[in-house]
Parts: structure tokens; C-alpha cells; sequence
């Protein structure tokens, strides 16, 4: 094979794996903010919902018209409150089974996430004047009351 040949299969081939590469770590890092950004955005929904459900506000009407206007609702999403109490683990009926550890997380004070297949869940601790809330995001949405 001549010389001319053998570079530019090697410049074909070396060129061939740096693209590849670089589509791989545009795939990746892409998919990863997608998530990110999908999982912040449950977390808005939850704040929406519990401002709406918990506080008597005057503003919760203008809440309920932002969310209505601006918030595309979510395929099958729905709204719970539901009243539990704070040391068992709470009995849901979704599609997905909740695990405890995901419930652990909320009641320390951490946002949590938990995600399987193309159901996503997120949650968090709310302090209102009238209870400890569990406010919990997911795809149908789901808002736990947890009253002391």
C-alpha cells in the first residue's frame, strides 16, 4: 500500500473516532440537562400546588390563572392531598411503587428525586403555619399533606 493511502486511511479512521467522541459527550452531557431541567420544573409545579392547596392567600387566584395559562398540564397528571401520618411511610396509589428511601429523603429535609421508566418524581418539605408538608411532583402529581 502506498504511503499517500495508508495516511489517509489513518486521517479517515482517527477523524471517523474523534467525531464519534464528540457526539457521544454532546449526547450525554444534553440528555443529563434535559433531566435536569425537567425534574426543576416538577419542582415549580409542586411550589405552585402547595402555594394553591395550602396557603389562603388572595393571590392564590392570580397563582391558579399563571399555572393555567403559562404550565402546559402533563399527560395523565393529576392532584392528591392526602393526609398521613409522619412515621409510617405513606400508602399512594400511582402506577409506581414509591420507595421508602425516597420518602426517608423528603421527611430529612432534602428535595428528593426518584425516577422509573418515563414516570418522574420529585419531592419536598413544606412548612406552613397550619402543617408539615410533603409536597411531591410527579407525573400523575401527587401533593401529600402530612399534618402534626
Amino acid at each position: 500500500m502506498q504511503l499517500a493511502k495508508k495516511i489517509t486511511l489513518l486521517f479517515a479512521i482517527l477523524s471517523a473516532v474523534i467525531i464519534s467522541l464528540l457526539s457521544g459527550f454532546v449526547w450525554y452531557f444534553s440528555n443529563e440537562f434535559a433531566f435536569e431541567d425537567f425534574y426543576k420544573r416538577l419542582e415549580a409545579r409542586v411550589n405552585i400546588a402547595a402555594q394553591i392547596k395550602l396557603v389562603k392567600d388572595e393571590n392564590n387566584d392570580a397563582y391558579a390563572k399563571m399555572r393555567a395559562q403559562y404550565l402546559e398540564r402533563l399527560p395523565s397528571e393529576k392532584e392528591y392531598v392526602i393526609k398521613a401520618d409522619t412515621n409510617t411511610h405513606p400508602n399512594i396509589k400511582t402506577d409506581d411503587a414509591l420507595p421508602k428511601s425516597f420518602f426517608d429523603k423528603i421527611s430529612e429535609g432534602k428535595t428528593a428525586r426518584y425516577r422509573k421508566e418515563n414516570h418522574f418524581y420529585a419531592g419536598k418539605v413544606t412548612l406552613t403555619s397550619m402543617a408539615k408538608v410533603i409536597s411531591l411532583s410527579l407525573r400523575p402529581m401527587i401533593l401529600l399533606v402530612l399534618e402534626n
